[in-house]
């Protein structure tokens, strides 16, 4: 039967259990504003008892592991609604641009083809007049200036998306470099029996990030890890191993076209 050193055993491993679960409480208060942190929880268990004379005794709880909330459906959700804002700020600032070389109000190619056109009903009104004549005349050369500007205009907005693509990718790239190493840092610390809670998360808000830059969805699977979006081929970065595709910017010169 258990003696009094065995109920002193119980009541130790009870208090280390309470003051495991106190800190673990303390570091998810520490971290409540900390980007990307996952609540983390004490997860106790019995100890096996003893049996004794036909009866079985406990023998207090251990603490079996530090676990992370994790919600896979709140993730997923959070990650295409990253991409999908990703898409949108992509494409907003491209399209801010070009709207003001094609807005219907100021001095621009719209109020140029309208003065052209008028010219044109001033000389059906008038078709020998040499005003309205030179009117016309002008007036179109005006439009081929205007069409000129434009173009000019749509290849500085073209250069400035190219470099604006270079750079993000960049930054894509050492992010996949980033989530390979964490995935090499996750497996060594899980591989020896140490959690890698730290590293999760800042895994999970570098795939969110990179949702945002690059439009693109994570797959996880079985057989195939990575993101499918605006690239060549799926399956592109890093999911689940040590090692990543890196994603290349392509550029084509479409007036040779």
């Amino acid at each position: 039967m258990p003696g009094l050193m065995d109920s002193l055993n119980i009541a130790r491993t009870g208090m280390a259990v309470n003051r495991k679960s106190m800190e673990v409480t303390g570091n998810n208060i520490a971290n409540v504003n900390t980007p990307g942190y996952s609540e983390q929880t004490a997860e106790a268990q019995s100890v096996p008892g003893v049996e004794s004379e036909g009866l079985t005794f406990g023998q207090g709880a251990n603490v079996e592991e530090i676990s992370r909330a994790e919600d896979i459906f709140i993730e997923d959700q959070l990650r295409n609604a990253e991409e999908k804002s990703g898409r949108s700020s992509a494409k907003s600032a491209p399209l801010a641009e070009l709207e003001q070389f094609f807005s219907v109000e100021g001095d621009n190619l719209a109020t140029k083809m309208e003065e052209f056109f008028a010219s044109w009903d001033d000389l059906a009104q008038n078709p020998g007049g040499e005003v309205e004549r030179s009117q016309v005349i002008q007036r179109g050369k005006n439009v081929v200036c205007a069409f000129d500007e434009v173009h000019r205009q749509l290849d500085t907005v073209r250069s400035n998306i190219n470099e604006s693509l270079r750079s993000e990718v960049k930054t894509i790239n050492s992010k996949f470099g980033e989530v390979a190493d964490l995935n090499t840092k996750i497996a060594n610390a899980e591989a020896t029996g140490r959690n890698a809670h730290t590293a999760k998360d800042k895994k999970e808000m570098l795939f969110r990030d990179l949702s945002e830059k690059s439009g693109s969805e994570y797959l996880q699977g079985q057989e195939r890890h990575g993101f499918r979006g605006p690239f060549r081929r799926p399956g592109t970065g890093s999911g689940g191993g040590g090692s990543f595709n890196r994603v290349n910017a392509e550029t084509q010169d479409i007036d040779k076209e």
